[in-house]
């Protein structure tokens, strides 16, 4: 759906004001779990899917006023979600295992970005930039 369209058929999920007004249309990842397929974020590197969004006024981004909505919508039909409702979402993982295309295990470091092929690094789950250790999700958390 277009950026246009959007604004004309939903309203601020803080303010609850038409979003016709707004010059952008802001979307914001709430960390809440979605039980409604569109919109929903996304994220590549760890897989999380599923995240409930709100779309938000320039206005209330501005001032960062609570967000006290989700949006939901198929087709022209769009529904609303308070987020006290919803339930919240475990933390995202601060890293990812992979393998090289060298067939070599590695961690990355989803905060600075670095990898590590030192496998202490990867038992431990440390990053030697950061000078931390990660954290470990579980699979039933992620």
């Amino acid at each position: 759906m277009k950026p246009e369209r959007i604004n004309e058929l939903v309203a601020c999920c803080a303010c609850r004001e038409p979003m016709a007004g707004s010059r952008h249309t802001n979307f914001v990842a709430l960390g809440l779990r979605a039980t409604w397929e569109h919109p929903v974020a996304e994220n590549l590197w760890t897989g999380r899917h599923g995240e409930a969004v709100a779309v938000v006024c320039d206005s209330c981004i501005e001032s960062y006023r609570d967000i006290l909505l989700a949006v939901e919508w198929e087709g022209d039909e769009v529904r609303y979600h308070p987020v006290d409702d919803l339930q919240a979402l475990p933390p995202e993982p601060t890293y990812v295992m992979f393998t090289a295309r060298s067939g070599v295990p590695a961690i990355k470091c989803l905060r600075c970005g670095m990898c590590s092929f030192h496998p202490d690094d990867i038992a431990q789950r440390y990053c030697g930039h950061c000078h931390e250790f990660h954290q470990r999700v579980t699979e039933e958390s992620a």
